[in-house]
């Protein structure tokens, strides 16, 4: 499946404006933990918000 070209602008849009939470975990789990995205988006509901817990525990941890 391919995503159309107008949406990859948007979805860029999206991460540089930080208007997208979710994408930007998405893009901070491909970026440094080297997850696909479909290995997020593939979770459960519940799993996903623990690992959006965990990953906003690690930056301000890092901070």
């Amino acid at each position: 499946m391919r995503i159309p070209d107008g949406d990859h602008r948007r979805s860029k849009k999206r991460l540089e404006d930080g208007s997208d939470a979710e994408l930007g975990l998405v893009y901070y789990l491909f970026h440094v933990k080297g997850w696909a995205p479909g290995d997020y988006y593939r979770k459960s509901p519940g799993e996903r918000d623990l690992i959006c817990a965990l990953a906003s525990y690690e930056v301000e941890a890092r901070g």
